[in-house]
């Protein structure tokens, strides 16, 4: 619906209206209102930023990633920023930032750097390390505190896709790119003992201090029906934040909350990978659980909030960037319900499958 106003609006006043607009979804007004903004303030950052996620969510992944480039100047740069050319034997550092799932989602770029001709560092989020240690065969993984040499340039994470073109069509997914240790994988094969069923991890919260997290999750108990279809074995992957809905919880199944096992002192996910190499499926909120799975290859159900979040972008129930996701979708804000009610009959569809597989006469 398009905005009326009395007099010429000014560009707060504009940008207060997108950003309303963004937040409840409405992106073509979001657009349009972000472009006057910058049409009055053209070196906003924050309106660039924000039409960068707004033609993401709407697919337009070149303009996207080119608005959304002007979060650099929130940043502070100790080298000159890559601007994508040859590297030619030169080190080039690629630089974490944001949340750990941003930081999963785009290690995947890599490679890609790498076979540009850079020595690639990438500097990590603190006690991820270990984590991405599977692909040090293309990179030196480093995390804060760790000395770097002979670095030339560099460049944020999350810039690695407008530098390199990627669209739509061309989201690189070599699937999996992220492992779990081998050890610890066999050690928590140990731990859990044979299947019993249809063995499903679950994480149902995301961080409670990130901005808007109560849109993004869902209570504990909303996932009793679920665990109620027969043939499922259930394993809680929350850490930390909603860890404190578990003792009252009643599973109506078989449900062993993992989450104070899953602690590795300073390393950070590395018993979550090892967790899932376990499981046949992983269901989540949209938080890192779920970004790892997909980095994994794992067969992953994302539960995703009507304002979803831009990498998802609009209506779709697979994603280009995990091949093995699917998404579940709410049709009205704030409401559950429907994609709740899907997921189950999805996950009863599935354990039937795994049953005919088993028992085909």
């Amino acid at each position: 619906m398009a905005r009326v106003f009395d007099d010429r609006p000014t560009a707060n006043e504009l940008m207060d209206a997108a950003l309303a607009d963004h937040l409840a979804g409405r992106y073509a007004s979001a657009r349009s209102l972000y472009t006057q903004v910058l049409d009055q303030e053209p070196d906003n950052t924050v309106a660039h930023m924000n039409l960068g996620t707004v033609l993401l969510t709407l697919g337009e992944f070149e303009p996207g990633w080119r608005e959304f480039s002007w979060r650099r100047r929130l940043q502070s740069n100790q080298l000159p920023v890559w601007d994508g050319t040859q590297l030619d034997g030169e080190g080039i550092l690629v630089r974490g930032e944001q949340g750990a799932g941003d930081n999963i989602q785009f290690m995947r770029y890599l490679p890609m750097v790498s076979a540009m001709g850079g020595q690639v560092s990438a500097l990590t989020l603190p006690g991820m390390k270990r984590l991405f240690s599977s692909m040090s065969e293309r990179a030196t993984i480093l995390e804060p505190g760790d000395r770097a040499d002979g670095l030339h340039v560099e460049i944020p994470i999350m810039d690695l896709p407008g530098i390199l073109g990627t669209t739509s069509d061309t989201i690189p997914a070599p699937i999996p790119y992220l492992h779990a240790e081998p050890e610890l994988a066999e050690n928590w094969r140990l731990r859990l003992g044979p299947a019993e069923g249809l063995r499903v991890g679950l994480c149902w919260q995301g961080n409670s201090d990130r901005p808007r997290d109560e849109l993004r999750s869902v209570p504990l108990n909303r996932f009793a029906p679920l665990m109620s279809v027969p043939g499922t074995e259930w394993f809680g992957l929350q850490v930390g934040s909603g860890e404190d809905q578990v003792p009252s919880f009643n599973a109506p199944g078989s449900f062993v909350h993992l989450g104070p096992r899953l602690r590795g002192g300073p390393d950070k996910f590395i018993n979550d990978a090892a967790v899932m190499e376990q499981l046949d499926l992983v269901i989540s909120v949209d938080t890192s659980v779920a970004h790892l799975a997909g980095a994994m290859g794992k067969p992953v159900w994302i539960l995703l909030a009507r304002e979803a979040d831009w990498r998802w972008m609009l209506e779709r129930q697979d994603t280009p960037w995990y091949p093995t996701a699917r998404l579940f979708r709410q049709t009205v804000s704030g409401d559950w319900e429907v994609p709740l009610s899907e997921m189950t009959s999805a996950l009863a569809t599935k354990v039937n499958q795994r049953h005919q597989a088993i028992n085909p006469h």
